[in-house]
């Protein structure tokens, strides 16, 4: 069994979907099993999509006739795997290094009582060269994202464009709310964790 299973969403956006998988496939350290859930491309794209991740035994493809949702789509990822860290990656994001899931693994391992993690998002142009946060994936209230973006803290939500969730504790809350369609489904399922403990 893998070490993490990183589920990623497609709808259009070939290109940019086959670079997230590329960087998925790069990640070092870790076992990885990638599992792209395609929400309805159109059939040129979808077959661009196929042919790809066809030639990859580590990429498994699911393709829906139509958009289920972010969340659904991303409970139907995690349904076919079976690793103990799920990691989501949003299909117009890459990893910043290929030790990225494995540092999550590592971490998830090493405290129990930890159920996501949210890894920080760096917008992909750097200004002058220099990397800076995300502010539209800052979702961590009155913290000065420039000032807080690299620490580790603790939060009451984590953000979807890239985030490693421990499998007991998703299962056992029951995974996403696919009622939400899109927005809101980390904070949902954050609040769930939470109240389990």
């Amino acid at each position: 069994m893998p070490d993490a299973d990183i589920i990623i969403l497609s709808w259009g956006r070939i290109g940019d979907t086959l670079d997230a998988i590329r960087s998925a496939l790069d990640q070092d350290g870790a076992d990885i099993s990638v599992i792209v859930v395609d929400q309805g491309s159109e059939p040129e794209s979808l077959t661009r999509l196929s042919d790809y991740c066809v030639q990859r035994s580590e990429v498994r493809l699911i393709a829906n006739a139509r958009n289920v949702g972010v969340p659904g789509g991303r409970n139907q990822g995690a349904a076919a795997g079976g690793s103990e860290t799920i990691i989501i990656l949003d299909n117009d994001a890459v990893f910043a290094s290929p030790q990225c899931v494995r540092r999550a693994v590592e971490r998830l391992r090493s405290q129990p009582e930890i159920g996501a993690l949210s890894f920080a998002v760096e917008c992909f142009d750097r200004l002058d060269g220099v990397a800076t946060p995300d502010l539209s994936s800052w979702v961590y209230g009155a913290r000065n994202a420039v000032e807080w973006w690299r620490k580790c803290f603790q939060e009451r939500k984590f953000v979807g464009v890239g985030a490693a969730l421990r499998r007991s504790a998703f299962e056992e809350v029951g995974g996403f709310d696919p009622g939400l369609f899109f927005l809101h489904e980390e904070e949902d399922l954050s609040e769930r964790l939470i109240n389990r403990g």
